[in-house]
């Protein structure tokens, strides 16, 4: 457990390293037409890295809402690494999607209404994702101190902005939207449940010294 525990950041940063290379693969697999196959990197580095974002989020709520699960620790302690994972596929998916399927900017030139908006929120929810990445570092969690929390709870706007994201790109993303739905409304409920276990806790406190 403490072995886990000591090593669990890198082991989950060399995991998503082989999970990425198994992406490129499974792509490269799946048709032998490099077109395709980059289509194909787009919508799965999109799906990696909400997957990756949400896990990233979910520690916290999860544990306070069945504290005897086990390897709590452990889980937040990869919570770094599997939230910096979230940022560099999603910096992957933005960089293939702007540069081959927009085609740069003088694609982006041709681009109006709802789909415009759609690549803005897009870019809104990958500069959070940046911010949050780069104050990982213990340097900026140090400097941050008591706002470093605050900050990244910016994680969740990230989230919702992606959301909106897929639910406008159409029918490729239909399906990462439905599962990320369903997954955002188990997430509220359990921050809710922490919120509320919270607030009772303090209330609690409050009234003791409020005795004394």
């Amino acid at each position: 457990m403490l072995w886990l525990l000591k090593y669990i950041r890198p082991l989950t940063y060399a995991g998503v390293v082989v999970f990425g290379i198994a992406i490129v693969l499974y792509a490269k697999i799946q048709t032998s037409i490099p077109i395709q196959q980059q289509g194909l990197l787009i919508k799965y580095f999109a799906n990696t890295s909400v997957l990756f974002l949400y896990f990233t989020l979910l520690a916290s709520p999860l544990y306070a809402t069945f504290p005897k699960l086990p390897l709590r620790a452990v889980y937040i302690k990869a919570r770094k690494a599997l939230g910096v994972s979230a940022f560099f596929f999603g910096l992957f998916h933005a960089l293939m999607a702007f540069f081959i399927s927009i085609g740069g900017f003088s694609g982006l030139a041709n681009i109006t209404g709802i789909y415009l908006t759609s690549i803005i929120l897009g870019a809104i929810s990958l500069f959070i994702l940046t911010i949050l990445a780069i104050t990982s570092l213990k340097y900026c969690i140090k400097k941050l101190g008591k706002y470093w929390k605050p900050l990244h709870r910016m994680a969740y706007i990230a989230g919702i902005l992606i959301l909106i994201h897929a639910t406008i790109m159409g029918s490729d993303m239909l399906t990462l939207f439905n599962i990320s739905s369903w997954g955002l409304m188990i997430l509220f409920i359990m921050e809710t449940i922490r919120c509320w276990k919270y607030l009772k806790i303090r209330k609690t406190q409050t009234q003791n010294i409020d005795l004394k």
